[in-house]
């Protein structure tokens, strides 16, 4: 009789402990994903609404890094060749405001930095910066 009841309560015991571990945390304050929509790398792909073209304008990207510091790489045809531009090309530290706006800051600058409006659409696959209209889609 003791050994069936040892073998019930350890029975009960594995049963609940196992029911347990398969449960999730619910905690609604606290998102699934959090990291940031904009951390990833982002190529041109429009200009104002129009589609680029250019193929080498086309290799313009952003890298934007979890740690909050980004890359940007600017690329322009010099005699029929496409090479990146190191001299509009730069390195920077990006924060989120929390308010649809991104403060973005290249190295080296002693301000604040600008704070430039960006929208992502479709799933997030797309970032348009709202001042200068360029969309980077992202890869």
């Amino acid at each position: 009789m003791k050994k069936l009841f040892l073998l019930i309560i350890t029975a009960i015991l594995v049963i609940s402990r196992e029911s347990k571990s398969d449960e999730l945390p619910n905690n609604p304050e606290e998102p699934e994903n959090t990291k940031d929509l904009i951390i990833g790398t982002w190529k041109l792909i429009q200009k104002n609404g129009e589609k680029i073209t250019d193929s080498c304008e086309k290799k313009d990207t952003y890298i934007f890094n979890e740690d909050t510091s980004y890359t940007f790489d600017d690329y322009n045809t010099i005699d029929g060749s496409c090479s990146k531009n190191e001299s509009k090309s730069f390195k920077g530290i990006w924060l989120n405001n929390n308010n649809k706006t991104y403060n973005i800051r290249i190295h080296g600058y002693t301000g604040n930095g600008a704070d430039y409006n960006i929208t992502f659409t479709q799933s997030n696959q797309y970032l348009t910066f709202e001042n200068n209209g360029l969309t980077y889609e992202r890869q």
